[in-house]
């Protein structure tokens, strides 16, 4: 079963303390989330410290989430980054999805350009 949050206590200086489904307890520092003041992000609330602390726990997802919908990866939170299960496409795939997006993309565009060229077939529908 996947670890979970269970509970959240605000901390000064934009922290949290996450009490999670497997009995531990770690805190986590968010304050590198916190926006220019200037940005419109869903985390632009979180200037108000009054704000940050309204965090609670969605316990349908097992995560924390803030009263305008913001929500936090709960196994990014848990890890401190990418979960250990988590690992990077080889080199070189995203690079060969690109070109293979790329070439089907041309093959659209060369069939629509083909189209436009046939001539209408004798005994077909009239336009």
């Amino acid at each position: 079963m996947d670890v979970r949050i269970r509970t959240v206590e605000p901390l000064p200086g934009y922290r949290v303390r996450l009490g999670l489904t497997d009995g531990r307890t770690i805190e986590r520092d968010l304050s590198h989330l916190l926006p220019a003041p200037s940005e419109d992000t869903v985390f632009t609330p979180w200037h108000d410290p009054t704000y940050f602390a309204q965090v609670r726990v969605d316990e349908d997802w097992g995560t924390v989430v803030w009263p305008n919908g913001a929500d936090l990866d709960p196994d990014v939170l848990i890890y401190d980054g990418p979960p250990p299960w988590a690992t990077l496409p080889p080199s070189g795939t995203l690079e060969r999805f690109n070109a293979s997006d790329q070439a089907i993309q041309a093959a659209i565009d060369a069939n629509a350009v083909a189209k436009t060229r046939l001539p209408p077939i004798e005994g077909g529908p009239k336009e």
